[in-house]
Protein backbone atom coordinates (compact mmCIF):
# COMPACT_ATOMS: atom_id res chain seq x y z
CA UNK A 1 0.00 0.00 0.00
CA UNK A 2 1.51 3.32 -1.08
CA UNK A 3 1.50 6.50 1.02
CA UNK A 4 -1.05 8.02 -1.40
CA UNK A 5 -3.34 4.98 -1.03
CA UNK A 6 -3.06 5.20 2.75
CA UNK A 7 -3.91 8.93 2.71
CA UNK A 8 -6.88 8.29 0.43
CA UNK A 9 -8.20 5.56 2.73
CA UNK A 10 -7.91 7.74 5.84
CA UNK A 11 -9.57 10.71 4.17
CA UNK A 12 -12.38 8.54 2.89
CA UNK A 13 -13.05 7.16 6.36
CA UNK A 14 -12.77 10.55 8.09
CA UNK A 15 -15.07 12.35 5.67
CA UNK A 16 -17.66 9.59 5.44
CA UNK A 17 -18.10 7.05 8.21
CA UNK A 18 -15.98 8.93 10.76
CA UNK A 19 -17.86 12.20 10.36
CA UNK A 20 -21.16 10.34 10.47
CA UNK A 21 -20.76 9.74 14.21
CA UNK A 22 -21.06 13.51 14.73
CA UNK A 23 -23.93 14.09 12.34
CA UNK A 24 -26.08 11.39 13.92
CA UNK A 25 -25.87 12.80 17.47
CA UNK A 26 -29.40 14.31 17.39
CA UNK A 27 -30.80 10.96 16.29
CA UNK A 28 -28.83 9.16 19.00
CA UNK A 29 -30.19 11.46 21.72
CA UNK A 30 -33.77 11.10 20.50
CA UNK A 31 -33.55 7.32 20.15
CA UNK A 32 -31.83 6.88 23.53
CA UNK A 33 -34.45 9.04 25.21
CA UNK A 34 -37.22 6.94 23.71
CA UNK A 35 -35.50 3.74 24.88
CA UNK A 36 -35.13 5.15 28.40
CA UNK A 37 -38.86 5.80 28.65
CA UNK A 38 -39.73 2.18 27.87
CA UNK A 39 -36.88 0.41 29.68
CA UNK A 40 -37.84 -2.74 31.57
CA UNK A 41 -36.17 -5.51 33.56
CA UNK A 42 -35.11 -8.57 31.61
CA UNK A 43 -36.57 -12.00 32.36
CA UNK A 44 -35.18 -15.50 31.84
CA UNK A 45 -36.79 -15.81 28.41
CA UNK A 46 -35.10 -12.58 27.31
CA UNK A 47 -31.70 -13.69 28.58
CA UNK A 48 -31.75 -17.15 26.99
CA UNK A 49 -32.95 -15.63 23.72
CA UNK A 50 -30.08 -13.13 24.01
CA UNK A 51 -27.53 -15.92 24.43
CA UNK A 52 -28.76 -18.08 21.55
CA UNK A 53 -29.24 -15.27 19.04
CA UNK A 54 -25.92 -13.44 19.39
CA UNK A 55 -22.28 -14.52 19.12
CA UNK A 56 -22.54 -15.74 22.74
CA UNK A 57 -23.87 -18.96 21.27
CA UNK A 58 -20.30 -19.72 20.15
CA UNK A 59 -19.26 -20.36 23.76
CA UNK A 60 -22.47 -22.25 24.60
CA UNK A 61 -22.34 -26.05 24.78
CA UNK A 62 -25.02 -28.70 25.24
CA UNK A 63 -24.74 -30.67 28.50
CA UNK A 64 -26.22 -33.95 29.67
CA UNK A 65 -29.52 -33.37 31.48
CA UNK A 66 -28.86 -36.44 33.67
CA UNK A 67 -26.50 -34.21 35.67
CA UNK A 68 -29.45 -32.27 37.07
CA UNK A 69 -31.89 -33.70 39.59
CA UNK A 70 -34.70 -31.45 38.38
CA UNK A 71 -34.34 -32.74 34.81
CA UNK A 72 -37.55 -34.77 34.71
CA UNK A 73 -38.77 -33.63 31.28
CA UNK A 74 -36.95 -35.45 28.49
CA UNK A 75 -37.95 -32.77 25.97
CA UNK A 76 -35.91 -30.08 27.73
CA UNK A 77 -32.40 -29.31 26.57
CA UNK A 78 -29.61 -28.12 28.85
CA UNK A 79 -26.74 -25.82 27.90
CA UNK A 80 -23.82 -24.22 29.67
CA UNK A 81 -21.29 -21.42 29.31
CA UNK A 82 -18.07 -22.23 31.15
CA UNK A 83 -15.32 -19.64 30.69
CA UNK A 84 -12.20 -19.49 32.86
CA UNK A 85 -9.12 -17.25 33.11
CA UNK A 86 -10.96 -14.38 31.44
CA UNK A 87 -9.23 -11.50 33.24
CA UNK A 88 -11.80 -9.05 31.85
CA UNK A 89 -11.81 -5.60 33.43
CA UNK A 90 -14.94 -3.47 33.21
CA UNK A 91 -16.66 -0.52 34.85
CA UNK A 92 -20.35 0.22 35.14
CA UNK A 93 -21.92 3.50 34.04
CA UNK A 94 -22.42 4.53 37.68
CA UNK A 95 -18.89 5.58 38.53
CA UNK A 96 -17.83 2.37 40.29
CA UNK A 97 -14.23 1.23 40.51
CA UNK A 98 -12.97 -1.20 37.86
CA UNK A 99 -13.88 -4.82 38.56
CA UNK A 100 -12.27 -7.96 37.18
CA UNK A 101 -14.27 -10.96 35.97
CA UNK A 102 -12.18 -14.13 35.80
CA UNK A 103 -14.65 -17.04 35.67
CA UNK A 104 -18.23 -17.36 34.44
CA UNK A 105 -20.30 -20.53 34.75
CA UNK A 106 -23.90 -20.55 33.49
CA UNK A 107 -26.35 -23.43 33.09
CA UNK A 108 -29.79 -22.98 31.59
CA UNK A 109 -32.46 -25.14 30.02
CA UNK A 110 -35.23 -24.58 27.51
CA UNK A 111 -37.97 -26.54 25.78
CA UNK A 112 -36.47 -28.73 23.08
CA UNK A 113 -39.60 -29.25 21.02
CA UNK A 114 -39.11 -27.84 17.55
CA UNK A 115 -42.77 -26.96 17.04
CA UNK A 116 -42.97 -24.56 20.01
CA UNK A 117 -41.19 -21.41 21.11
CA UNK A 118 -38.58 -22.98 23.36
CA UNK A 119 -37.89 -19.70 25.14
CA UNK A 120 -41.28 -19.53 26.89
CA UNK A 121 -40.20 -22.02 29.56
CA UNK A 122 -36.51 -21.09 29.66
CA UNK A 123 -34.86 -21.09 33.08
CA UNK A 124 -31.42 -20.66 34.63
CA UNK A 125 -30.15 -23.38 36.96
CA UNK A 126 -26.83 -21.72 37.74
CA UNK A 127 -25.36 -18.27 37.12
CA UNK A 128 -21.96 -18.00 38.79
CA UNK A 129 -19.43 -15.19 38.38
CA UNK A 130 -16.15 -15.82 40.19
CA UNK A 131 -18.01 -18.24 42.47
CA UNK A 132 -20.77 -15.77 43.37
CA UNK A 133 -24.40 -16.49 42.52
CA UNK A 134 -25.93 -13.71 40.41
CA UNK A 135 -29.71 -13.53 40.81
CA UNK A 136 -30.58 -10.06 39.47
CA UNK A 137 -31.62 -10.27 35.77
CA UNK A 138 -30.09 -6.85 35.09
CA UNK A 139 -26.75 -8.01 36.45
CA UNK A 140 -27.02 -11.24 34.48
CA UNK A 141 -27.61 -9.28 31.27
CA UNK A 142 -24.57 -7.11 31.99
CA UNK A 143 -22.37 -10.17 32.44
CA UNK A 144 -23.61 -11.54 29.12
CA UNK A 145 -22.93 -8.21 27.43
CA UNK A 146 -19.42 -8.12 28.88
CA UNK A 147 -18.74 -11.61 27.52
CA UNK A 148 -20.12 -10.55 24.16
CA UNK A 149 -18.13 -7.31 23.96
CA UNK A 150 -14.80 -8.77 25.06
CA UNK A 151 -14.83 -12.49 24.15
CA UNK A 152 -17.20 -13.48 21.35
CA UNK A 153 -17.88 -10.42 19.17
CA UNK A 154 -14.20 -9.40 18.77
CA UNK A 155 -13.69 -12.76 17.05
CA UNK A 156 -15.51 -11.36 14.03
CA UNK A 157 -12.83 -8.65 13.78
CA UNK A 158 -9.92 -11.04 14.20
CA UNK A 159 -8.85 -11.67 10.60
CA UNK A 160 -10.09 -8.47 8.99
CA UNK A 161 -6.80 -6.53 8.82
CA UNK A 162 -4.87 -9.38 7.20
CA UNK A 163 -7.76 -9.96 4.80
CA UNK A 164 -7.77 -6.33 3.69
CA UNK A 165 -4.00 -6.22 3.14
CA UNK A 166 -4.34 -9.34 1.00
CA UNK A 167 -7.18 -7.84 -1.05
CA UNK A 168 -5.22 -4.62 -1.59
CA UNK A 169 -2.13 -6.54 -2.72
CA UNK A 170 -4.02 -8.73 -5.20
CA UNK A 171 -5.76 -5.62 -6.60
CA UNK A 172 -8.48 -7.27 -8.69
CA UNK A 173 -10.29 -4.02 -9.49
CA UNK A 174 -12.69 -4.41 -12.38
CA UNK A 175 -12.49 -8.21 -12.38
CA UNK A 176 -15.17 -10.68 -11.31
CA UNK A 177 -13.11 -11.36 -8.20
CA UNK A 178 -13.07 -7.65 -7.27
CA UNK A 179 -13.72 -7.32 -3.52
CA UNK A 180 -12.85 -3.63 -3.13
CA UNK A 181 -15.98 -2.82 -1.04
CA UNK A 182 -14.67 -5.22 1.61
CA UNK A 183 -11.58 -3.04 2.13
CA UNK A 184 -13.45 0.13 3.12
CA UNK A 185 -13.13 1.73 6.59
CA UNK A 186 -12.08 -1.35 8.60
CA UNK A 187 -8.36 -0.55 9.05
CA UNK A 188 -9.15 2.99 10.16
CA UNK A 189 -11.92 1.76 12.46
CA UNK A 190 -9.64 -0.75 14.16
CA UNK A 191 -6.91 1.85 14.57
CA UNK A 192 -9.40 4.14 16.26
CA UNK A 193 -10.78 1.42 18.53
CA UNK A 194 -7.43 0.19 19.83
CA UNK A 195 -5.06 3.14 19.59
CA UNK A 196 -7.16 6.30 19.80
CA UNK A 197 -7.68 8.24 23.03
CA UNK A 198 -11.27 8.85 21.88
CA UNK A 199 -12.11 5.18 21.39
CA UNK A 200 -15.64 4.29 22.55
CA UNK A 201 -14.09 1.34 24.37
CA UNK A 202 -12.13 3.48 26.79
CA UNK A 203 -13.48 7.06 26.92
CA UNK A 204 -15.64 8.43 29.73
CA UNK A 205 -17.78 11.26 28.25
CA UNK A 206 -19.64 13.52 30.70
CA UNK A 207 -17.70 11.86 33.51
CA UNK A 208 -19.63 8.64 32.99
CA UNK A 209 -18.20 5.24 32.09
CA UNK A 210 -20.32 3.05 29.88
CA UNK A 211 -21.51 -0.38 31.08
CA UNK A 212 -19.69 -3.49 30.14
CA UNK A 213 -18.09 -1.91 27.08
CA UNK A 214 -14.94 -0.99 28.97
CA UNK A 215 -11.89 -3.17 29.18
CA UNK A 216 -9.46 -1.60 31.64
CA UNK A 217 -6.77 -1.52 28.95
CA UNK A 218 -6.57 -2.12 25.20
CA UNK A 219 -4.25 -4.99 26.07
CA UNK A 220 -7.00 -6.88 27.93
CA UNK A 221 -9.26 -6.67 24.89
CA UNK A 222 -6.54 -7.87 22.54
CA UNK A 223 -5.69 -10.75 24.86
CA UNK A 224 -9.35 -11.78 25.07
CA UNK A 225 -9.52 -11.83 21.27
CA UNK A 226 -6.35 -13.91 21.00
CA UNK A 227 -7.73 -16.35 23.57
CA UNK A 228 -10.84 -16.72 21.42
CA UNK A 229 -8.64 -17.67 18.48
CA UNK A 230 -6.56 -20.11 20.52
CA UNK A 231 -9.68 -21.82 21.90
CA UNK A 232 -10.88 -22.82 18.44
CA UNK A 233 -14.26 -21.23 19.11
CA UNK A 234 -14.76 -20.17 15.51
CA UNK A 235 -14.15 -23.68 14.24
CA UNK A 236 -17.35 -24.81 15.93
CA UNK A 237 -19.27 -23.15 13.13
CA UNK A 238 -16.99 -23.74 10.20
CA UNK A 239 -15.71 -27.25 10.83
CA UNK A 240 -17.75 -28.70 13.72
CA UNK A 241 -21.25 -27.26 13.27
CA UNK A 242 -22.81 -30.12 15.26
CA UNK A 243 -21.53 -28.54 18.48
CA UNK A 244 -23.99 -25.66 18.12
CA UNK A 245 -26.39 -27.28 15.65
CA UNK A 246 -28.61 -28.51 18.49
CA UNK A 247 -29.42 -24.86 19.24
CA UNK A 248 -32.22 -24.16 16.80
CA UNK A 249 -32.29 -20.40 17.09
CA UNK A 250 -32.79 -18.28 13.95
CA UNK A 251 -29.34 -16.75 14.45
CA UNK A 252 -27.54 -20.10 14.60
CA UNK A 253 -29.40 -21.47 11.60
CA UNK A 254 -28.59 -18.32 9.63
CA UNK A 255 -24.89 -18.61 10.51
CA UNK A 256 -24.68 -22.26 9.53
CA UNK A 257 -26.51 -21.79 6.24
CA UNK A 258 -24.93 -18.44 5.35
CA UNK A 259 -21.48 -19.99 5.41
CA UNK A 260 -22.59 -22.54 2.83
CA UNK A 261 -24.09 -19.77 0.68
CA UNK A 262 -20.81 -17.88 0.98
CA UNK A 263 -18.76 -20.88 -0.13
CA UNK A 264 -21.03 -21.47 -3.13
CA UNK A 265 -20.86 -17.83 -4.28
CA UNK A 266 -17.09 -17.72 -3.90
CA UNK A 267 -16.70 -20.83 -6.02
CA UNK A 268 -19.04 -19.45 -8.67
CA UNK A 269 -17.05 -16.22 -8.99
CA UNK A 270 -13.59 -17.76 -8.77
CA UNK A 271 -12.64 -16.33 -5.40
CA UNK A 272 -9.96 -18.29 -3.53
CA UNK A 273 -11.48 -20.72 -1.02
CA UNK A 274 -8.91 -19.82 1.67
CA UNK A 275 -10.64 -16.44 1.99
CA UNK A 276 -13.91 -18.06 3.05
CA UNK A 277 -13.43 -17.91 6.83
CA UNK A 278 -12.04 -14.38 7.14
CA UNK A 279 -14.41 -12.90 4.55
CA UNK A 280 -17.47 -14.54 6.11
CA UNK A 281 -16.53 -13.25 9.58
CA UNK A 282 -15.66 -9.84 8.15
CA UNK A 283 -19.05 -9.42 6.48
CA UNK A 284 -21.89 -11.65 7.71
CA UNK A 285 -20.92 -12.51 11.29
CA UNK A 286 -19.78 -9.04 12.36
CA UNK A 287 -22.72 -7.03 11.03
CA UNK A 288 -25.44 -9.48 12.02
CA UNK A 289 -24.01 -9.82 15.53
CA UNK A 290 -24.12 -6.03 15.99
CA UNK A 291 -27.72 -5.99 14.86
CA UNK A 292 -28.73 -8.83 17.19
CA UNK A 293 -26.98 -7.39 20.26
CA UNK A 294 -28.82 -4.12 19.87
CA UNK A 295 -32.19 -5.58 18.87
CA UNK A 296 -32.36 -8.08 21.75
CA UNK A 297 -31.01 -5.79 24.46
CA UNK A 298 -32.40 -2.39 23.52
CA UNK A 299 -35.23 -2.14 26.10
CA UNK A 300 -33.59 -4.12 28.88
CA UNK A 301 -31.61 -2.66 31.72
CA UNK A 302 -28.01 -3.57 32.47
CA UNK A 303 -27.16 -2.95 36.12
CA UNK A 304 -23.61 -3.80 37.10
CA UNK A 305 -22.70 -3.48 39.84
CA UNK A 306 -25.62 -1.44 41.23
CA UNK A 307 -29.27 -2.44 40.92
CA UNK A 308 -31.77 -0.63 38.71
CA UNK A 309 -33.13 1.59 41.49
CA UNK A 310 -29.65 3.02 42.11
CA UNK A 311 -29.34 4.44 38.59
CA UNK A 312 -30.59 7.93 37.74
CA UNK A 313 -32.49 8.64 34.53
CA UNK A 314 -29.47 10.57 33.27
CA UNK A 315 -27.14 7.61 33.81
CA UNK A 316 -29.56 5.28 32.06
CA UNK A 317 -29.86 7.75 29.18
CA UNK A 318 -26.07 7.89 28.79
CA UNK A 319 -25.85 4.09 28.76
CA UNK A 320 -28.57 3.91 26.11
CA UNK A 321 -26.79 6.59 24.08
CA UNK A 322 -23.69 4.40 23.98
CA UNK A 323 -25.80 1.50 22.75
CA UNK A 324 -27.41 3.53 19.99
CA UNK A 325 -24.14 5.17 18.94
CA UNK A 326 -21.81 2.20 18.87
CA UNK A 327 -23.85 -1.01 19.14
CA UNK A 328 -26.73 -0.27 16.77
CA UNK A 329 -25.70 -0.59 13.10
CA UNK A 330 -25.21 2.94 11.74
CA UNK A 331 -24.06 3.69 8.24
CA UNK A 332 -23.60 6.91 6.37
CA UNK A 333 -26.29 6.91 3.65
CA UNK A 334 -23.68 8.27 1.23
CA UNK A 335 -21.41 5.25 1.82
CA UNK A 336 -23.81 2.58 2.98
CA UNK A 337 -21.70 -0.47 2.02
CA UNK A 338 -24.47 -2.98 2.74
CA UNK A 339 -24.25 -5.76 0.19
CA UNK A 340 -27.89 -5.30 -0.81
CA UNK A 341 -26.88 -1.92 -2.29
CA UNK A 342 -23.72 -3.15 -4.04
CA UNK A 343 -24.29 -4.16 -7.66
CA UNK A 344 -21.00 -5.98 -8.24
CA UNK A 345 -21.52 -9.65 -9.30
CA UNK A 346 -20.26 -11.41 -6.16
CA UNK A 347 -22.08 -9.21 -3.66
CA UNK A 348 -25.26 -9.24 -5.72
CA UNK A 349 -25.39 -13.05 -5.81
CA UNK A 350 -24.40 -13.27 -2.14
CA UNK A 351 -27.27 -11.02 -1.08
CA UNK A 352 -29.78 -13.02 -3.13
CA UNK A 353 -28.61 -16.22 -1.42
CA UNK A 354 -28.67 -14.74 2.08
CA UNK A 355 -32.07 -13.10 1.55
CA UNK A 356 -33.57 -16.52 0.83
CA UNK A 357 -32.41 -17.61 4.30
CA UNK A 358 -33.55 -14.56 6.29
CA UNK A 359 -34.37 -11.24 4.64
CA UNK A 360 -34.16 -9.23 7.88
CA UNK A 361 -30.64 -10.42 8.69
CA UNK A 362 -29.47 -10.32 5.06
CA UNK A 363 -30.40 -6.64 4.89
CA UNK A 364 -27.91 -5.90 7.71
CA UNK A 365 -24.86 -7.53 6.09
CA UNK A 366 -22.10 -5.09 5.15
CA UNK A 367 -19.18 -5.74 2.82
CA UNK A 368 -16.69 -4.78 5.55
CA UNK A 369 -16.42 -4.03 9.26
CA UNK A 370 -18.00 -0.57 9.18
CA UNK A 371 -19.04 0.16 12.79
Amino acid sequence: MTAIDELHRRLRHTLTQGAWYLFKLPFVCAYAGWMTLFLRAANEKDLVKFIENTSLVLITRPVNQDNYEEATDSTRRYYCIDEKKLNIWYRSCYGAKPVCVDEVYIVYSRDGKEEVDGYDNASFHCFLVDGNHIMCPGMQLSILEILGYTVTHPASHMFSNDLIFHLIETHNVGKETDLTPSTHTTLELHRGLIASSTSPLFICPFGVVFPGAISATPHSLLMATQRTNDSGMLARIGHHPHTIGSIRSPFVQFLLKSRRVFAKCMKTHGIASELLEPLWLHTVVHSVDHYQFFKLGMFQHSSLPEALERASSWQIFICNSWRVMFERPHLNPLTDNRIKNIHMPFYKDLYIGLAKLDLELADQVTASVMY
